[in-house]
């Protein structure tokens, strides 16, 4: 937690915003030893009563923070690469409730409805335990109900590293089950990170921001079942441009909508099918390939086989058989 105290002041002190911090006061928050050389240097520029009420705010939130929360900032060594490619966007420092050790690790994050078909969950229950099996990577996710729940139920029950992303403060994480899950997620070597203070509670505005978060501090995002319009098209459009997309589409969707992840094939270049688990292979090389040429299989009207070929250039070639 380096400099938690001074980035957390300079973050409630009025009308300086995140990008000020990280370009005006970021590159030289070292040179000050103590809190109190940086509130000597900002008097120059501040009032002593703005800097009094910034100084409320923040003391108010450190006595909120229970002991057994952690602070990963932007200079400590645990803070996720992903998020440093935001900028001056990135937050920063986080609240982690767990192992912050595993935010760097080899990670996929699994996303989708809240309210996911049968078929969806029995399938993503089962292929998550097979990418952890056979890749050990972390599983990421949104600690929502449906697909985000599914995904790190299979990770615990695996005894296996997930890392959940909140959508609000740790003091108002929703509905109850979700606590215990969240205790399971802690108890198995995983983690609970927020950007938000421990009594914020989750808003419109804050499930867009855990969705970005989700985004870039993952290597691949997996979409379940997801509509069109769906939260989780809201974090794959945040991650098409930073890591690999890939998408579950089964050959009979009318248990379920499906729309989002139809959209995605058809708009997001180099997205990955899976329809079953004969794709799990493939899709294991697909995580972990800088040149992985996808092959998509058609059957013509007469009955014979048409397979296109995409590498990740955009080069396009098609075999009949």
């Amino acid at each position: 937690m380096k400099k938690f105290k001074e980035l957390l002041f300079l973050s409630n002190i009025a009308r300086v915003n995140k990008a000020k911090i990280h370009n005006e006061f970021v590159p030289i928050l070292s040179k000050y030893k103590t809190f109190d050389d940086l509130v000597d240097f900002l008097k120059k520029d501040y009032s002593d009563s703005k800097l009094e009420k910034a100084l409320e705010k923040t003391d108010k939130i450190l006595n909120q923070l229970a002991d057994y929360v952690k602070i990963v900032t932007i200079f400590d060594k645990d803070y996720p690469e992903g998020l440093k490619d935001m900028g001056s966007k990135a937050p920063l420092f986080l609240y982690v409730i767990g192992n912050s050790k595993i935010l760097n690790k080899p990670n996929i994050a699994i996303i989708g409805t809240r309210k996911p078909s049968l078929d969806t969950q029995n399938f993503e229950y089962k292929f998550t335990r097979e990418i952890i099996e056979r890749t050990e990577r972390v599983i990421v996710s949104g600690l929502a109900l449906g697909c985000d729940k599914i995904a790190h139920t299979a990770a615990v029950d695996d005894r296996s590293e997930t890392i959940a992303f909140l959508p609000c403060g740790f003091n108002k994480i929703e509905p109850d089950t979700n606590k215990r899950l969240a205790g399971n997620i802690i108890e198995n070597g995983g983690c609970l990170v927020s950007v938000f203070a421990p009594n914020v509670s989750s808003s419109e505005k804050n499930f867009n921001i855990r969705n970005e978060f989700v985004a870039l501090a993952s290597d691949c995002v997996l979409a379940m079942e997801c509509s069109k319009e769906s939260g989780t098209m809201n974090t794959v459009n945040f991650a098409k441009n930073s890591c690999k997309i890939a998408t579950y589409l089964p050959d009979d969707t009318s248990n379920g909508d499906f729309t989002g992840n139809k959209y995605i094939l058809n708009k997001i270049f180099n997205s990955f099918k899976i329809s079953s688990f004969d794709d799990l292979e493939d899709f294991l090389e697909f995580l972990v390939s800088e040149d992985f040429e996808q092959k998509i299989v058609y059957k013509t009207k007469n009955e014979k086989q048409l397979t296109l070929k995409v590498n990740p250039n955009g080069q396009c070639t098609f075999e009949f058989e």
